[in-house]
């Protein structure tokens, strides 16, 4: 969902800003990095400020704002963490489901076990802003429980709350389950969280099975059972239903998707003294990973896919050979791809895009493992945006740029994105046409991120539905060159950007054109 090199585009649903690109030097430079740092500091005591007024809204406004720039800032993302806390709490209050899930998203991506704060206690829930989670009532144990027992118990159950709060799930369940064996009433205190590390454990189980893996019978059992032991966690229950439903489903059983040739010829060199990565090659990609080889040749047996499905689809023919080819790095968790890349947390990935003299000088795609819609979604996404960096000598605009991304995604996704499209009008967060797509950067309020996805979909839909993906390629290269609005009237017949409003709209609200199914 990004490009960088001269440019860089931030990823997909939940992008946060614009990091503008400024090539500077010396002097220059330095004092950019000051401006930011600063800027950052402002943001932060702003920030805290809101929460301590208990204005919510305000403080995920300003702390979002400069999010681009915090270089992964322990006490500024937990700062962003109270603020959506208490802005969901505020959003739940006044039904307003559509931001509930995309504030819900960015949340988890910050901390997903952030998300059991907003029904349950939690051993680090005392935070700045002076939020009080809605305690779970316990559960009386039946039958006599030794006294020795019901210490090694609590003592089991402290070091399972310890784990989670460092974000060690796997070993937080082991350990929840070892205290409900001693003392399930003592276990019972935190319970909520142990059905976060058993839906947390299926996730995890579920990307690392080896491609063609059939779902297993204890993936589904467990996150039943994770429902049932926390029926009041809206965020879980959401998660969860969701995770069956993909468990079910052929695309989360770590199958490639249909059309992902699986006569790819993959080349493995194993991680080397000193290295921090091993590598798998393909005529294409080169993967840097430390999963392992089934996952490695999985991942580029989708990227060769969608290479060669976005080239099609957009121009017409197979894309050539790329020299030089494009890196992957693929990075165990969001943490590690924020360390590594500089870019928040928050970010599915990023793509970049070097641009030579006359050439494509480097190509570059970094995800994160951990991302449950890596493969299906945020990979093919990714790619696409390489491919369409490719045929054009210059960057597109953001909404085109996104648009065609995103429609290289499952149905399901890119509807989730359409779906929102009459919440975002009724809210009034969508954008006239002649403000869209001049765009030459994301939107500033972050608050319209959702509709400009959603707006840019449907438009490279409904244009491409129009006279085909040819076409809206063409028209494309002559709106960049010579303008939109004769670019309009040359390949559509479209009399400006109030007819192209008036049209689109007919398209995306009246049914007048019909989606594929």
């Amino acid at each position: 969902m990004a490009r960088k090199g001269r440019y860089l585009l931030l990823a997909a649903v939940l992008l946060l800003g614009a990091l503008p690109f400024v090539r500077a030097a010396g002097d220059e430079d330095h004092e950019k990095k000051v401006l930011n740092l600063l800027s950052v500091q402002k943001a932060l005591q702003e920030g805290r400020d809101a929460l301590k007024r208990g204005d919510y809204q305000a403080a995920v406004t300003v702390l979002e704002s400069r999010i681009a720039f915090i270089d992964g800032k322990k006490e500024y993302l937990d700062a962003l963490r109270d603020a959506y806390l208490g802005y969901l709490r505020e959003l739940k209050q006044n039904n307003r489901t559509t931001e509930i899930l995309t504030y819900m998203t960015r949340l988890e991506c910050i901390d997903p076990g952030a998300l059991l704060v907003l029904h349950t206690t939690h051993p680090t829930a005392a935070t700045t802003s002076g939020i009080k989670p809605l305690v779970a009532a316990p559960v009386k144990a039946t039958g006599a429980v030794l006294a020795n027992d019901h210490g090694k118990a609590q003592a089991m159950l402290d070091q399972a709350e310890k784990e989670f709060a460092g974000r060690h799930y796997v070993e937080a369940g082991r350990l929840y389950e070892q205290a409900s064996r001693i003392d399930p009433a003592v276990a019972a205190q935190g319970r909520e969280r142990w059905a976060y590390c058993k839906v947390y454990s299926v996730v995890d189980a579920l990307n690392h099975a080896p491609a063609g893996t059939p779902a297993q019978p204890e993936w589904e059992r467990d996150v039943r059972q994770a429902l049932d032991m926390a029926p009041a966690n809206q965020a879980l229950g959401v998660f969860g239903k969701n995770l069956l439903s993909k468990i079910r489903g052929p695309a989360v059983r770590a199958a490639p998707p249909d059309d992902v040739p699986g006569e790819v010829e993959v080349r493995h060199t194993p991680r080397q003294q000193n290295q921090n990565y091993a590598m798998a090659e393909t005529v294409n990609f080169r993967l840097f990973h430390n999963q392992s080889r089934e996952t490695a040749e999985k991942a580029l047996r989708v990227a060769e896919a969608a290479r060669t499905a976005a080239s099609k689809k957009w121009f017409g023919e197979p894309a050539p050979t790329w020299t030089p080819r494009c890196d992957i790095y693929l990075h165990a968790t969001a943490q590690d791809y924020s360390l590594a890349t500089k870019q928040p947390p928050t970010l599915a990935g990023h793509s970049s895009v070097g641009h030579g003299t006359d050439r494509i000088a480097s190509r570059r795609i970094d995800v994160h493992f951990d991302d449950p819609n890596m493969f299906i979604g945020v990979l093919p996404h990714e790619t696409t945006h390489v491919v369409l960096a490719d045929g054009y000598n210059r960057p597109l605009p953001h909404w085109a740029d996104e648009g065609m991304a995103v429609l290289s995604e499952p149905r399901e996704r890119i509807e989730r994105h359409l779906h929102n499209l009459p919440q975002h009008r009724s809210n009034g967060e969508l954008f006239a046409a002649a403000e869209l797509i001049p765009m030459d950067q994301y939107p500033n309020d972050s608050r319209r991120i959702g509709a400009f996805y959603a707006e840019s979909v449907s438009l490279v839909e409904f244009l491409s539905k129009e006279k085909g993906e040819p076409v809206f390629i063409q028209f494309m290269r002559d709106g960049m060159q010579s303008g939109y609005e004769q670019a309009l009237q040359k390949y559509y017949d479209i009399r400006g950007y109030d007819d192209l409003q008036q049209r689109w709209q007919r398209y995306a609200f009246s049914g007048v054109v019909q989606r594929d199914p």
